[in-house]
């Protein structure tokens, strides 16, 4: 068999569908992913105001020379938040996915335990897609694309430091699919984030005392739509590729949760 034929006989991976149904659970349960994404964010915004300065932060002002101490705590308190996160926002996907919601700490539950295995994947791999990055772009969205299930596979199997290795075999044969819907998830969140943070932005101009700490949670929360959209777009690929390579349904999946 050809590669052609072999492609051909490849159940088609659905991005049109996924990049939909990632639209339809986002605003059904906008209040939610909301508010799972915005503690951690504005918890990161208003620590990085404190290390870093608001002007910095904010990009009011050019970083001073000497500063990488201070952006690498950031970093630090960043990685962690920000993994559980996307952990949390995984398995509210699933369960929307599903027709039901469980309470939040339920998902604290089955997160905390994997928080250490994700904050090292995320570094890891965010480091591979900078890498990428700077070889012309491309080779960034490919590395993305190999490991963007990384997380799910953490907290819905609990695949631990294994979640790349299993990550890179589910993607394999759909990456380009993947990278077609990561771009399309990537530019409609970050027109969510910008429209927020114009009104941020907005606010500092009026000169008003006390406008920094408001425009900083702004700025948090529209960075809390742009991971709330990508995180509940990560847990969709997921699920259609085990669907697709393993059989196994969303409700299989849901056995997490037990």
């Amino acid at each position: 068999m050809t590669y052609q034929d072999a492609a051909a006989a490849r159940p088609s991976f659905g991005a049109g569908r996924i990049i939909g149904e990632s639209f339809s659970v986002f605003f059904r349960t906008f209040w939610k992913i909301l508010l799972i994404a915005a503690v951690p964010t504005v918890a990161a915004m208003l620590i990085a105001i404190v290390i870093r300065g608001a002007g910095p932060t904010l990009g009011l002002e050019e970083p001073e020379a000497g500063e990488g101490l201070a952006s690498l705590a950031v970093l630090l308190v960043d990685v962690p938040l920000l993994s559980l996160m996307t952990g949390l926002l995984v398995l509210l996907a699933y369960d929307v996915k599903q027709g039901r919601l469980r309470p939040v700490g339920r998902y604290f539950s089955i997160v905390l335990p994997n928080l250490v295995a994700l904050v090292a994947l995320s570094l890891v791999v965010g480091i591979l897609f900078v890498l990428g990055l700077a070889l012309l772009i491309v080779p960034g969205l490919w590395v993305y694309a190999v490991y963007a299930v990384a997380c799910p596979a953490v907290v819905i199997e609990g695949a631990g430091f294994r979640g790349m290795r299993r990550s890179a075999s589910l993607t394999k044969g759909y990456r380009w699919p993947i990278v077609g819907v990561l771009v399309v998830i990537g530019v409609a969140s970050y027109a969510l984030s910008f429209a927020a943070a114009f009104g941020g932005a907005a606010l500092l101009r009026t000169g008003v005392d006390g406008m920094i700490v408001v425009a900083a949670i702004v700025n948090a929360l529209a960075a809390a739509m742009m991971y709330g959209l990508s995180g509940v777009a990560l847990a969709l690929i997921y699920a259609r590729l085990r669907e697709i390579k393993e059989g196994v349904s969303v409700s299989d999946l849901a056995a997490v949760f037990d």
